[in-house]
């Protein structure tokens, strides 16, 4: 005798299926405006230098002296 397969309509399916998961994961750059404010403040600083200026005086006295008389 040949062999026969059973003949039926339909594949038998089996008793509890594969699950496949797959994630991906897609990156999408979101901008936002983070306001700064930068604020200068500016200082001026005076340093006085004090630098001596020397100067110099001269005074000449005459004294006449008359020793006795005419």
């Amino acid at each position: 005798m040949y062999y026969q397969r059973p003949q039926s309509c339909c594949p038998i399916p089996e008793p509890k299926p594969k699950c496949r998961v797959i994630h991906r994961y897609q990156v999408r750059d979101v901008c936002h405006i983070c306001p700064i404010h930068t604020h200068i403040v500016n200082h001026t600083i005076y340093r006085h230098h004090y630098i001596p200026r020397y100067t110099c005086s001269q005074e000449n006295v005459c004294q006449d002296i008359f020793c006795g008389g005419c």
